[in-house]
């Protein structure tokens, strides 16, 4: 029996006010991150995932840009990820409240279990 290697995928997402329509469409006008700016944002992700993860696991850091429901859920799936584990934000407007944030999109359309902490 191997020995179980687990892979915890840390993700951001810069929101960008990218129209539904165009996502849709697979287009993406948004923010574009240069690569140092990138590389400073994983960087940071690894070092606060190294404070809660155990050293013998491995971490990828993944900065993205746009809806982040739709982004979340295309890297889980990509990754073939076994579980999603999401954060809610304190400070939700009452839109949210009533049609649902973030963390509630991506259970919707998560392709495997999503535990909202």
């Amino acid at each position: 029996l191997a020995p179980y290697e687990p892979t915890m995928h840390v993700v951001h997402v810069v929101e960008t006010d990218v129209p539904d329509a165009y996502a849709e469409a697979g287009l993406d006008p948004a923010l574009r991150l240069d690569g140092s700016t990138k590389a400073k944002l994983e960087a940071l992700l690894l070092d606060r995932a190294a404070e809660h993860v155990p050293s013998s696991w491995t971490v990828k850091a993944h900065i993205l840009t746009g809806k982040p429901h739709r982004k979340v859920c295309d890297l889980a799936d990509e990754v073939q990820a076994q579980l999603l584990v999401v954060g809610t934000e304190a400070n939700r407007t009452l839109s949210e409240k009533l049609v649902g944030g973030t963390a509630e999109r991506i259970v919707r359309f998560a392709p495997c279990p999503t535990l909202i902490a």
